[in-house]
């Protein structure tokens, strides 16, 4: 049990600052896919039938982990940049530094729900367009106020994940020319791709959050039915695509992920042969 947690412990070897981030985007990660799994039992059912309960809990988590994942990837971008511009200064930041950036962008999405809560909790509905639990949005107050959360939750870490990716694209190639040998290409690599693909799948649903209010379809068309399906499918990707990220350019998390698999594989080939041999 010691070795598994150890070798856990340097499955990512980045700055400690950079992994406590990437360890809150995981936990992000997998509050927004358990709330998923609602969507695909409530299609099969052609219907919300897990009770109000869960229909309301679900709805107030992806209210909140979405824009914490995009506050936490705007975090992780501009905490690479800074590590790459302030080597000396930044190795003194402790896992508790780490953690209250963190819980900044926790307390910031936060503000989301919480409006949600204090305008009308009750104003939740089943949505036929995604097949779950989401909020109305019916009071007047949503007309100017929806568009403002979406400009500081969704629009503006966008604008800062797209400026730090690039500064952070010329800056390892600053640094790269001066022959500093200690430059981890692979974080670079992983933030840069992380950012890229982020901007790709917020993007569509970040316009249907801004634009949806002052567009009207009686029945829902074009806008309010397909492009509102497509852009939230394509938002989930964003979810999706972080453990292949790291898989693909963390070479210590993809040693980690594969030994795990070849414990489990050989755990399984030593249970067929012991059930094999009892049985004869």
């Amino acid at each position: 049990s010691s070795g598994i947690n150890a070798e856990y412990g340097r499955a990512i070897k980045y700055h400690k600052l950079i992994v406590t981030i990437i360890q809150h985007m995981a936990m992000c990660d997998l509050l927004t896919s358990l709330s998923a799994l609602f969507g695909p039992i409530s299609m099969i059912a052609d219907g919300q039938v897990l009770g109000t309960f869960i229909c309301y809990v679900s709805t107030y988590i992806v209210y909140l982990t979405f824009p914490a994942s995009f506050l936490l990837i705007s975090a992780i971008t501009s905490s690479k940049i800074l590590l790459l511009k302030y080597p000396l200064r930044c190795n003194a930041w402790r896992t508790r530094t780490a953690h209250l950036i963190c819980g900044a962008c926790w307390f910031c999405a936060a503000t989301v729900p919480l409006s949600l809560l204090a305008v009308d909790y009750e104003d939740i509905i089943f949505n036929f367009k995604s097949y779950k639990c989401d909020y109305h949005f019916s009071a007047p107050i949503w007309k100017w106020l929806r568009p403002l959360l979406s400009i500081y939750t969704s629009l503006l870490p966008n604008i800062v994940v797209v400026i730090t990716a690039v500064m952070l694209l010329f800056e390892a190639r600053r640094v790269a020319k001066r022959g500093r040998g200690t430059l981890r290409w692979h974080g670079i690599i992983t933030v840069v791709l992380t950012a890229v693909i982020y901007c790709i799948t917020i993007l569509p649903f970040t316009f249907y959050l801004i634009a949806g209010p002052h567009i009207s379809e009686q029945p829902p068309g074009a806008f309010h039915l397909h492009f509102y399906r497509t852009a939230w499918s394509i938002l989930i990707l964003s979810v999706v695509s972080n453990f292949y990220i790291y898989v693909a350019t963390i070479p210590s998390f993809r040693h980690f992920v594969c030994s795990y698999f070849r414990r489990k594989q050989r755990g399984n080939d030593t249970w067929k042969s012991d059930g094999s041999a009892f049985i004869h």
